[in-house]
């Protein structure tokens, strides 16, 4: 699998609320693009954050707070 393709799987895990899947994909992804900034963001609300758990109230998108 390429990494737009692991990309693509990790955040439609997200979307669905799977964030066991999606988290693992994305500590593998921002193992191999540390600078890339979709996987940084997405790696931090979901690893970090949420502790690869999706919030109870999930719809399947955040609340962007900043642009």
């Amino acid at each position: 699998m390429d990494l737009e393709q692991a990309f693509a799987k990790g955040y439609k895990a997200y979307i669905k609320g799977d964030w066991t899947t999606a988290g693992e994909i994305f500590k593998k992804l921002i193992r191999l693009m540390p600078n890339d900034g979709p996987t940084q963001k997405l790696h931090e609300v979901i690893n970090i954050n949420g502790k690869g758990v999706a919030p109870a109230n999930w719809k399947g998108y955040r609340e962007l707070t900043s642009k």
